[in-house]
């Protein structure tokens, strides 16, 4: 029971090697730290869900308990210096809807396939899949009709395929047959960063919450 109580914590050697910037310097560019330390420090923020002057004072207490003699980054300094961005975490004003991410998040990453929620069901999102070979796993919305071309005719689309399908076997065991209950871990993954960091940002700029929910997606990994 004592041993639960005991926390060990330290920083790895990569990120103390690297601590410094090192990279090219440009007029009005002059930072001191390193896109990795930056990057720690909001880790631990994160974690901890700490204020930026309480993570300032803990990373300096980690390096005092080590032995490293490193100048600490301010708590204004992970304000400016947002860190490394990560693939596939977008946040976006409420003006953005989920069809208009479709195409940078798919760009982030080679996938095969893409479950996703009726609101994805719109042409600009199937032309994307289509453009980049990523098979489509969306259930058309209930009120949803055939689409057909100019002509009339019926087009070989993958909206129409489903349609058809779930006209057959009914919606739950068209979800069952493709797989499109997978898209659940996503939902699991929302439910462990709300345990984790709570169901708020600490942030107020878009900017800065970007970078936040990057740092905090890059945690649960």
């Amino acid at each position: 029971m004592v041993h639960r109580g005991h926390i060990t914590l330290w920083l790895d050697e990569t990120t103390l090697s690297q601590w410094y910037y090192q990279g090219p310097r440009s007029a009005g560019g002059l930072f001191l730290y390193s896109e990795q330390c930056i990057q720690a420090a909001l880790s631990l923020k994160a974690v901890f869900r700490l204020a930026f002057r309480q993570t300032q004072g803990l990373i300096q207490s980690i390096l005092d308990v080590m032995k490293m003699e490193l100048q600490v980054p301010s708590y204004t300094q992970p304000l400016r210096r947002p860190g490394n961005e990560l693939h596939a975490v977008e946040l976006t004003a409420n003006a953005i809807s989920d069809a208009d991410m479709a195409e940078p998040l798919v760009a982030a990453d080679p996938i095969a396939r893409l479950g996703g929620e009726g609101a994805y069901g719109q042409v600009k999102v199937y032309d994307e899949l289509e453009t980049r070979g990523i098979e489509p796993v969306i259930p058309p919305r209930s009120n949803a009709v055939i689409w057909t071309d100019e002509a009339e005719d019926v087009l070989i689309h993958p909206r129409n395929k489903a349609l058809m399908q779930i006209e057959c076997v009914g919606s739950a065991e068209w979800k069952r047959q493709v797989g499109y209950h997978r898209r659940s871990k996503a939902e699991t993954g929302m439910f462990r960063w709300k345990a984790t960091f709570g169901d708020r940002l600490s942030t107020r700029l878009l900017a800065n919450q970007q970078a936040e929910a990057r740092v905090k997606a890059s945690c649960l990994n």
